[in-house]
């Protein structure tokens, strides 16, 4: 299987993506020592919506349309632009939701 010039972009802009969304997020992220201690978290759930939220919603918002498009392509000229590596990078979002969810302390 040959991996296109384009998939190969959508694979590191996710893989950009998600690492600027766990950077982001990590701001917000609870110490381990004050997971117990009540409201030691105030206010991360306001700086997370405001900073971390955005950037998770860009990739939600234009992963779709992507996809869609290559559907498109897909039944006009029988032809799939994306192959497994770009259904790969999807699963990236499943994942990075997961580890900055551990990662809140709730």
């Amino acid at each position: 299987m040959r991996v296109s010039k384009t998939e190969k972009q959508f694979l590191i802009f996710n893989l950009l993506g998600a690492c600027a969304f766990i950077w982001i997020a990590s701001k917000t992220w609870i110490h381990p020592e004050l997971v117990d201690v009540g409201g030691a978290s105030a206010g991360s759930a306001v700086v997370w919506f405001f900073t971390a939220l955005p950037v998770l919603v860009v990739f939600l918002v234009i992963n779709p349309v992507i996809i869609v498009f290559a559907i498109v392509r897909w039944v006009k000229a029988r032809s799939w632009p994306l192959t497994y590596v770009s259904l790969l990078s999807l699963l990236i979002w499943p994942l990075v939701i997961m580890i900055d969810s551990s990662r809140h302390g709730l």
